[in-house]
């Protein structure tokens, strides 16, 4: 008898006379499935293009996982495919799978983790919920004008020092912020991602990804990315130039008030008139105009992001284990 399996813990939907042994989409065992009516979900046939790691999140597109994670070097078990019919269907049913989850405080997340991790332990699936690391964000409360008046004279100094002294030097110098299809009047959105990607490339970090050969793999992964948001009305991309050159770039998402900043980097040689602080410094002032909530500052906490805020908030990971032979290490270490 043919019937209609639901995987619990992402939504995708398996149709025959038992349950796949494992999740094509989650990886989660046979256990998680429920039976359904064979008309209480849509079939959906799962064609594979792209392929997550489920350690540092690159993107790998076609038909089979890589072989080693271009990024961080995990093995091809540790990734995951991507879906649009199966990412339908999660948003559809309320379930989706969570693997890194943003600063913030755990119950405020919605319950989704707990939720997750409830969902989880009833169906017994081995897994991990944890604090990733600490990460600082910016509260936008009250005016930028508030925000300074509460520093000490010479942190506002400061502050105001890192726009102040490149627009006296450089007339030209601009912040431009582009969120929607509208805002890419006089350039083309390719040709933007095209000169912060040129910048990129003469970035420190580009140098360290050149060495383990996954420059350009990162490079695609935001090009995706910033396609997507842009579609979505999700992207907010920042551009700093100057001495008819860009200085930096913030790429980032905007989503229910909060900016969450992904991928940036700045031009070495302007390195001496802070180009970094610079934009952000922009970004701040324009997300108070915007009346956003918060800033997330993201990425690895760096002792420079203590000048502009002390506010800090727990980033939490979701792992589910598979059926690896390093799973099944760490289930007997669980034991």
């Amino acid at each position: 008898e043919t019937k209609a399996w639901r995987c619990a813990i992402c939504g995708y939907v398996h149709t025959g006379s038992e349950p796949p042994e494992v999740c094509p989409v989650c990886g989660a065992p046979r256990g998680v499935f429920e039976a359904q009516s064979p008309k209480a979900q849509p079939v959906v046939k799962v064609t594979v293009e792209r392929w997550r790691c489920l350690n540092c999140t690159y993107i790998h597109v076609g038909s089979e996982p890589p072989k080693t994670c271009p990024v961080c070097g995990v093995p091809s078990g540790r990734f995951e495919p991507l879906t649009e019919p199966v990412t339908q269907i999660a948003e559809a049913t309320g379930v989706g799978r969570v693997v890194v989850v943003g600063a913030g405080n755990r119950g405020a997340q919605g319950g989704t983790l707990e939720k997750l991790s409830s969902i989880l332990e009833a169906k017994s699936v081995p897994h991990t919920l944890e604090v990733f690391n600490e990460q600082p964000y910016f509260p936008l409360v009250g005016t930028w004008v508030e925000y300074l008046s509460d520093r000490t004279q010479g942190h506002r100094k400061r502050i105001r020092r890192y726009t102040r002294k490149l627009w006296e030097k450089y007339p030209d110098y601009h912040f431009t912020r582009y969120q929607s299809k509208t805002d890419f009047t006089e350039e083309s959105f390719s040709s933007v991602m095209e000169e912060i990607l040129a910048l990129f490339d003469a970035s420190w970090q580009a140098e360290a990804l050149a060495e383990e050969n996954a420059l350009e793999d990162l490079k695609s992964f935001y090009q995706q990315v910033a396609t997507v948001f842009l579609e979505k009305g999700l992207l907010d991309l920042c551009t700093l130039h100057c001495d008819h050159t860009i200085i930096a770039f913030e790429l980032n998402l905007v989503y229910r008030g909060s900016v969450h900043m992904l991928f940036g980097a700045y031009n070495r040689d302007y390195a001496d008139w802070s180009p970094g602080n610079a934009i952000l410094s922009e970004i701040i002032k324009d997300s108070y105009k915007k009346e956003y909530e918060k800033i997330e500052f993201g990425g690895e906490y760096l002792d420079y992001k203590k000048l502009w805020t002390k506010s800090m908030a727990p980033s939490y990971h979701l792992r589910v284990h598979g059926n690896t032979l390093r799973a099944k290490i760490k289930k007997i270490i669980d034991r």
